[in-house]
């Protein structure tokens, strides 16, 4: 699901926590500067807060932002089936001309959306 998404409503705030991590990574994806990478991953254990970051992050840079997903085994969203088209859905909506391009291919190959993401 996408950071707006309902399946994560209400998203998980934590006043204060994580600010720093907040703040270098929104500095991060504000920077035009074509030198540094185009993608964010943020890793680690379970349970520390990636997705509060990631939530905080995703609003702050909305309009910047060409797509987001998060998954969650508490509501149903742990299909990584789901991730591809997802992404593929949100970035149609920002840019015209990618959504002509996928309309056309799923035109094409209508299977293409159901496909196995392990070919």
């Amino acid at each position: 699901a996408s950071h707006d998404s309902s399946a994560h409503s209400p998203p998980p705030y934590h006043s204060g926590t994580w600010q720093d991590y907040v703040d270098r990574l929104t500095q991060w994806g504000l920077n035009n500067d074509s030198h540094f990478d185009q993608i964010a991953w943020l890793k680690g254990p379970s349970g520390p807060g990636k997705s509060i970051v990631a939530q905080y992050c995703a609003e702050a840079l909305e309009e910047r932002l060409g797509a987001s997903f998060f998954f969650s085994r508490s509501n149903d969203r742990g299909d990584p089936y789901r991730f591809f088209t997802s992404i593929s859905y949100q970035l149609a909506m920002k840019d015209d001309r990618y959504g002509d391009l996928l309309d056309r291919r799923i035109c094409r190959d209508p299977t293409l959306v159901g496909k196995s993401v392990l070919h």
